[in-house]
């Protein structure tokens, strides 16, 4: 809690894997705890490890990821915003070049 303004925060750092299986666990696992606790002014942070919007991937394949409907529909229900960063559009690259490229 926040003493000065007595704001109730409830932060979520993550590190999403990135099989399909593992994935869909983890995102489970935080959408049932969230059913439960209903806390307020919620905060996701860490490596979500899926691209929300196809503007924040270049290069590889255009494969949309199969769990990006329920990741949706959870930041839906839970009123929660996707941050862009401050710089640059991309946090992650596969460190090749060429056409091998890829900025995520």
């Amino acid at each position: 809690m926040h003493k000065a303004s007595k704001l109730s925060i409830s932060l979520f750092n993550l590190y999403v894997l990135v099989s399909y299986y593992e994935k869909r666990e983890c995102w489970n696992s935080l959408s049932a705890f969230l059913e439960q606790t209903s806390p307020n002014n919620i905060i996701i942070a860490g490596d979500l490890n899926i691209i929300m919007k196809e503007k924040e991937k270049r290069g590889g394949t255009s494969n949309r990821d199969p769990m990006l409907d329920e990741v949706e529909e959870l930041f839906q229900r839970w009123d929660l915003l996707d941050f862009n960063p401050i710089r640059g559009i991309y946090t992650w690259s596969n460190n090749r070049v060429g056409t091998d490229h890829i900025l995520a």
